[in-house]
């Protein structure tokens, strides 16, 4: 369990940081996003963006009854990844789950204290943008992570023909 914990403890910690640097290097002004120092045209980029929406902004309109039903049940979710860990020895598993809790909480509290998520990470192509951060990569990185032990596992047992 400590694996996943500390898992979560530093997916918060380095995601928070970077959000409060990059509020402080370009703080929000109405037209969002705003370059940060060190950003590129092209590619991978430094940008505020305050995301109001749902999973990169894409998914569901900024309040509202259907964003209040995502949020619970990402909530849901993250009590349910804690209370698994109570029991398991896994190490690998519990530090997915940890990458999953500790997302889902910095981008909670982002949400709770400013109303969006603060995103500072933008690749481009074109004119297309996705926007994220340090806690989004963690969710994706920790569910791939639970999603490749857990087939792993069923691939590597035996089952009796």
């Amino acid at each position: 369990m400590r694996a996943g914990l500390l898992a979560a403890l530093v997916v918060v910690v380095f995601d928070q940081a970077a959000k409060f640097w990059a509020i402080a290097a370009a703080p929000p002004p109405p037209g969002w996003p705003v370059p940060l120092p060190g950003g590129g045209p092209s590619g991978l980029s430094l940008a505020l963006v305050l995301n109001p929406g749902i999973f990169f902004g894409t998914l569901l309109p900024a309040g509202g009854w259907p964003q209040f039903m995502v949020l619970t049940l990402v909530v849901l979710v993250a009590v349910v990844l804690l209370l698994r860990m109570l029991g398991s020895r896994r190490v690998l598993l519990n530090i997915g789950r940890g990458l999953v809790v500790g997302g889902a909480v910095s981008n909670l509290a982002d949400r709770m204290r400013l109303g969006a998520v603060v995103d500072y990470l933008v690749v481009r192509r074109g004119d297309i943008g996705l926007a994220f951060n340090i806690a989004d990569l963690a969710v994706v990185g920790g569910a791939a992570l639970m999603i490749g032990l857990a087939a792993i596992h069923t691939l590597t047992r035996k089952v009796p023909a």
